[in-house]
């Protein structure tokens, strides 16, 4: 009976089972409060300049999509930092999102676009 206990944990050691590795889905309004709330967050906008420059979240830093899938992480310095990521609707937020757990962040959440976003903004659309 032991045997088949430690055949069976191992089997699923080396399928993955039970291994997290993943990125976490927040509502912007969860996200809203971790930001107003932890100051040692990472605060990630995907997007391009064009659109950064337009209308952002304040302190979000800029690294966008096409960086990260080149495999430009150079603002994540620590695998470990609470990462929240956003984007304008969502898709590159996830896209990035996994490609960082792929690449041994272990803190990352995405909270899906600024258009769902209720918080302050700031850029150039929102000086008008």
């Amino acid at each position: 009976m032991l045997k088949k206990i430690l055949l069976l944990t191992f089997a699923l050691m080396l399928s993955g089972c039970g291994a997290v590795n993943s990125y976490q889905h927040l509502a912007p309004e969860e996200a809203a409060e971790i930001i107003a709330k932890d100051k040692t967050i990472l605060l990630l906008d995907v997007r391009t300049l064009e659109e950064y420059e337009k209308k952002h979240i304040p302190n979000a830093v800029l690294l966008p999509i096409d960086e990260i899938k080149k495999g430009n992480f150079s603002p994540l310095t620590d695998k470990n930092q609470k990462i929240l990521i956003y984007c304008w609707t969502g898709r590159r937020a996830e896209n990035a999102a996994a490609i960082l757990v792929e690449n041994g962040y272990t803190n990352v959440f995405e909270f899906g676009g600024i258009v769902d976003w209720t918080g302050a903004v700031e850029g150039t659309e929102v000086a008008k």
